[in-house]
């Protein structure tokens, strides 16, 4: 993996419903940001977001729960 990737987690609410997702911004490996997506989808428009804005490629990092 390259030092300069989003990296996404899934939250829960009570009683075990899935709830946003939680992403964070890592650049040179150092966190620059963390966001609350929506969806998959949301959390692709806010990557490409930050590429765009700092001009660089970002590894899209997400782990499905089994």
């Amino acid at each position: 993996m390259t030092s300069s990737y989003v990296a996404i987690h899934n939250t829960y609410k009570e009683h075990g419903e899935d709830g946003p997702l939680r992403m964070f911004v890592y650049v040179n490996g150092k966190i620059v940001a963390d966001h609350i997506a929506q969806d998959l989808n949301d959390a692709v428009r806010i990557k490409e977001n930050y590429e765009s804005s700092l001009n660089i490629s970002l590894d899209f990092q997400y782990t499905n729960p089994s």
